[in-house]
């Protein structure tokens, strides 16, 4: 293999491409290129890219960090019911909106890292030894 798990870890999870290690995969905050500006790996896997495990991910993350903590609060009187709604609605937004770009990484690293032969940098390498 060109590029090891290793390096398909450390280059996804600091927001470079898996296969060239270049930077500029997002195209904004909330959005990736359909393909990386460099290499041309294909960033979008399915109808709409990696973008449906980020939501899992973050719903999870919301539910443990800020949704949970605000109901046991609440329960022990500790803040108003109404004042944890809020609590709860504003800070599951703003954590899942923080976290959006790091949380759409690791979904792109453990993509790759299951299927490192997905990447082209690691296909030339394995149709090489083929021949």
């Amino acid at each position: 293999m060109t590029v090891s798990r290793r390096e398909i870890a450390l280059r996804s999870l600091s927001g470079r491409c898996p296969n060239c290690s270049a930077l500029g995969i997002f195209r904004h905050w909330f959005r990736l290129h359909p393909e990386c500006p460099h290499c041309q790996l294909p960033l979008e896997k399915e109808e709409s890219g990696f973008y449906f495990g980020t939501t899992s991910i973050g719903y999870v993350l919301a539910i443990i960090l800020v949704i949970l903590p605000v109901c046991i609060l609440a329960v022990l009187d500790i803040i108003a019911v109404w004042t944890a709604v809020l609590i709860g609605m504003l800070g599951s937004i703003a954590l899942c909106a923080m976290l959006y770009p790091f949380l759409i990484c690791w979904v792109i690293a453990v993509y790759y890292l299951l299927q490192p032969g997905e990447l082209p940098a690691n296909q030339s390498e394995e149709s090489e030894s083929n021949d």
